[in-house]
């Protein structure tokens, strides 16, 4: 059965994926969905900054506006973190 459904398929309509291409369209897919979270933690990061710069004789609003750039930074390292780790692995396949 199986070689008569090799003899009726061709080897030219046989549509087998590339593991190369896979691997470099889920890198670039990763590249770009990285690179707008670190560019967000980045925006959150200067805008919080400057607001905490205004808001120094607030006490509530200074300790909100330090947890966000606290939280921004923990957000863009792992991030990066995982970046890192994904390119890591894509390397080794």
């Amino acid at each position: 059965m199986i070689s008569l459904l090799a003899v009726l398929i061709k080897k030219d309509e046989l549509q087998i994926p590339d593991p190369n291409l896979d691997k470099d369209l889920l890198t670039s897919v990763l590249e770009i969905v990285f690179g707008v979270i670190a560019v967000v933690a980045v925006i959150f990061i200067i805008i919080s900054a400057i607001r905490y710069q205004t808001t120094i004789g607030d006490p509530a609003a200074t300790s909100k506006l330090r947890n966000t750039i606290i939280y921004a930074a923990i957000g863009l390292t792992v991030a990066l973190s995982a970046e890192a780790i994904i390119q890591f692995v894509i390397v080794k396949i």
